[in-house]
């Protein structure tokens, strides 16, 4: 980060009352996903209690170290986090499955994109088979997780003690987002260098959303009726925006990785090289639509937003 934005000098609307009142709701959320997820943990619900603790990770991230360290809150962040790693796995497989059958069932594409010849071989359908039986042994794992994490006393915050502490909240706000923006404006001209680069996409598109669960927690001001929402709102959605584009790129790396790997362990096999191919074609559009995206934003308007993510609002 520049000298002249030095974190000493980056300054966050971030209250006390503001951020109780969405950390409580952020624990809540955490609670009532769970049960969904005990129900029926498809892939909808993966998704959506995955979401909610990425939002309670951000409020505990917060939190002054006094109040961390209690052990309810300890304990029930611990063991959701427990539930969102085992999880973010069963999303990879689900994600490797789902781009063997786009190339496997000949599913249309849209029609400016060419589609490639569905492929089919003995090999798809054992690394099919094997990605299901990874993922049936990680969700029994996981629904033992989740039990436990439902057995655990859902936390409540002190709120007259976190409103004493509120200078302490904004120091370590700043300092927590702070560092975020720093590794991004690190990794952002790294990452735009080169396709190749996959630890820093990773890593940029981590911190993207770490990002942008931070500053959800700050209250939500408007200029008024003509001008719309305010400029945390808006960083909020080009984070968004960007974390969804290298997600996409992240996805066909894992996939790839994947078949690559099974392939090093199995005899050669031609619909899989040639899903790697294709793999590897679709991957390079989306990475030069995301720098097409970046170059846009990158722009000399003083309202770029992505600049903003280097400045830090």
């Amino acid at each position: 980060m520049s000298k002249s934005s030095s974190i000493d000098n980056i300054l966050y609307p971030i209250d006390s009352e503001t951020y109780l009142n969405k950390s409580e709701r952020n624990i809540q959320r955490v609670n009532n996903k769970l049960d969904d997820y005990l129900k029926d943990p498809n892939e909808e619900q993966i998704h959506d209690i995955r979401t909610a603790i990425r939002r309670l990770r951000a409020s505990d991230q917060l939190l002054p170290k006094a109040f961390r360290h209690k052990k309810k809150i300890k304990e029930f962040v611990a063991k959701s986090m427990e539930l969102f790693s085992i999880n973010s796995k069963i999303r990879d497989y689900d994600i490797i499955l789902e781009m063997l059958s786009k190339y496997t069932s000949g599913v249309s594409s849209p029609k400016h994109e060419q589609q490639p010849p569905p492929q089919s071989s003995r090999a798809i359908v054992n690394i099919s088979k094997s990605l299901e039986t990874l993922r049936n042994r990680e969700l029994t794992e996981s629904k033992t997780i989740a039990v436990e994490l439902r057995k655990l006393v859902v936390p409540k915050l002190n709120s007259n003690k976190i409103s004493k502490s509120e200078k302490k909240l904004k120091k370590r706000f700043n300092n927590v987002v702070g560092k975020f923006a720093n590794t991004i404006e690190k990794n952002y001209p790294v990452v735009l260098s080169s396709p190749k680069r996959l630890t820093e996409l990773h890593e940029m598109r981590k911190d993207c959303k770490k990002l942008r669960y931070l500053l959800e927690l700050l209250p939500i001001r408007t200029n008024g009726k003509d001008e719309g929402k305010d400029k945390v709102s808006q960083l909020i959605e080009e984070l968004e925006k960007v974390q969804d584009m290298l997600g996409t790129i992240h996805d066909h790396d894992t996939t790839i990785a994947y078949i690559k790997k099974y392939l090093e362990n199995h005899h050669n096999d031609r619909s899989l090289n040639n899903i790697v191919k294709y793999l590897y074609d679709d991957r390079q559009k989306k990475f030069e639509q995301f720098t097409e995206h970046c170059k846009v934003d990158l722009s000399d308007s003083k309202d770029n937003l992505f600049l903003n993510i280097m400045n830090i609002i």
